[in-house]
């Protein structure tokens, strides 16, 4: 496990977190302090993560601007195909009967670094040009032989034409790249922080519905209570979807710089997580953060109250995530 995830990230790709979303990921870096683990049927279920590492790309990108870009070009090619692929972040698939465990961070910059030598896009470095230029910034990835690379498909369960590379790109709506413009320029730093951005969110949201299912197990529910189930779990989020595919036009959610754009989400998660076990749950079944005080829609919250509830309810989600999936949790974050 990579304890350095328990820290704040410090990247032009990434805003900072609030400061109790940090505190809570901070505690938890010390192995004496983890709750005890909890043995599930889906433990092996978010080892890794739907969505690429977006970690990854953030600590990594001071060092190796041009070489993160290049791998992002390659997450814009794959994209599309891959949130085909999983309709919705809800949709955790079965195989056979059986779970289906998602990639693993190097999981993910392997099958990244494949395509992109796939689509002529990344270069290992020669052992000459290594001794020339120092130690590669990242670990020499292995020429896989067809049967490699068919096994390294089947593990994501996900196949990329390559030959229809290069096409032209497209981001939030609007075209980044053309396919005659070549690609070997980086992308506006911008840019990238968006497309981070959207990962960091888009695992948040999918880690957060996977460990509600995990908690509140589905199987003895009806499907009318199934859906209300996960009804609540959307109401955390903006727009109430699992996944999301265009920048919002506004910093709003638990991971928005300001404490009113944050509010009514709080209010959510509480409600969530006091139906969770143990006594965080308990203490936040008897706390608010906001209401509404009628059909008019106005609403009654302080700053004081919402903060309050964050104190308790964000260390709480993070110490759960990691008994139930032995890593630390996306936690979300501003907009750039």
């Amino acid at each position: 496990m990579n304890l350095k995830k328990f820290d704040e990230t410090r990247s032009p790709l990434l805003r900072r977190a609030d400061d109790t979303w940090i505190d809570g990921l901070r505690l938890l870096k010390n192995r004496s302090t983890w709750p005890r683990k909890i043995n599930h049927p889906w433990s092996a279920i978010f080892h890794g993560y739907a969505f690429p590492d977006p970690f990854y790309f953030a600590n990594n990108y001071d060092d190796t601007q041009d070489r993160v870009s290049k791998l992002l070009v390659v997450w814009l090619f794959v994209r599309p195909g891959w949130k085909a692929k999983l309709s919705s972040a809800s949709n955790l698939s079965t195989e056979s009967g059986k779970l289906t465990g998602t990639p693993t961070p190097q999981d993910w910059k392997d099958f990244l670094v494949k395509i992109g030598r796939g689509l002529n896009l990344i270069d290992e470095p020669t052992q000459q040009s290594q001794i020339q230029s120092g130690p590669p910034a990242a670990k020499k990835v292995k020429v896989r032989s067809s049967k490699e690379t068919a096994a390294f498909e089947d593990q994501f369960k996900f196949h990329v034409d390559t030959s229809r590379w290069p096409v032209d790109l497209y981001w939030d709506g609007g075209m980044v790249r053309a396919q005659q413009a070549g690609f070997n320029a980086p992308l506006d730093v911008a840019i990238l922080s968006e497309i981070v951005w959207e990962l960091c969110e888009n695992n948040w949201r999918t880690e957060l519905l996977t460990l509600d299912r995990c908690i509140v197990r589905r199987e003895s529910m009806s499907v009318v209570e199934q859906g209300e189930r996960d009804e609540m779990v959307g109401r955390v989020f903006p727009g109430g979807q699992f996944m999301i595919h265009q920048m919002p036009c506004r910093d709003e959610g638990l991971g928005a710089a300001q404490w009113n754009d944050r509010m009514e989400y709080v209010e959510a998660f509480r409600e969530l997580l006091s139906g969770w076990p143990g006594r965080a749950g308990q203490r936040l079944s008897t706390m608010v953060a906001f209401e509404r005080d009628g059909p008019g829609q106005n609403h009654t919250a302080s700053q004081a109250e919402v903060v309050a509830v964050e104190a308790v309810a964000y260390p709480f989600y993070c110490a759960t995530f990691l008994q139930y999936f032995g890593r630390a949790a996306t936690i979300p974050r501003p907009m750039p």
